[in-house]
């Protein structure tokens, strides 16, 4: 496994992920987060395997319409992390990190659907899943982009937390390879509720 040192990954373009995160990441292949994400450690194994997927991909520019398949469809892998202000969700960490598994179809308004789940907060591990549905893709102001709609429960240590909202990822890469992309949700737990923010990482397969 390579180390890379760095001191900012910003986020790709201008629908923003989540500005620019400060770490010291591990950059490892494609192979490797594979094995990793089929394997659940501790240490909080989603979040380096989402900063290596965004240090993989950082360098690429927003697609246009045009870069985008016609017709067909393609399955997308990544992470999308639910951003805690801990009011609500008593996170460790600012994030909870889950792994997402989503298809995206082409041609017409297209289509989004999917799972985010085996969610963890710096280790802890997150019960539940988040069901991605409705989706479409858009020509956004910056270049094409699928927005859908996000909901589920997820649960730890006898809380649940229900969420509902949105979640988009903007497309990048010479065609369209690459979601990333931020957008608003709910979270409430009891008769607490707190508005907050989902971002999006994913790779087509």
């Amino acid at each position: 496994m390579k180390r890379v040192m760095t001191t900012a990954i910003c986020v790709l373009g201008t629908i923003g992920l989540m500005g620019c995160q400060s770490a010291v990441n591990n950059a490892v292949s494609q192979a490797a987060m594979a094995t990793m994400a089929a394997t659940l450690t501790s240490g909080g194994a989603n979040k380096l395997l989402l900063e290596a997927l965004q240090e993989e991909n950082q360098t690429l520019t927003r697609s246009a319409m045009a870069d985008l398949p016609p017709s067909g469809g393609a399955t997308y892998v990544g992470y999308a992390q639910v951003i805690s202000d801990r009011t609500v969700i008593l996170a460790v960490s600012t994030e909870l990190v889950g792994k997402a598994s989503l298809e995206v179809a082409f041609g017409g308004t297209g289509s989004m659907t999917g799972t985010i789940d085996d969610f963890d907060d710096n280790g802890t591990e997150y019960g539940g899943a988040l069901a991605v549905s409705a989706g479409t893709i858009s020509a956004g102001a910056s270049g094409p982009q699928v927005r859908g709609k996000v909901a589920g429960t997820l649960t730890n240590a006898g809380a649940s937390y229900d969420i509902d909202g949105n979640i988009t990822g903007g497309f990048f890469g010479p065609d369209g390879e690459y979601l990333n992309g931020f957008d608003d949700i709910t979270v409430t737990s009891g008769s607490a509720t707190s508005n907050t923010n989902i971002s999006l990482n994913a790779a087509r397969q």
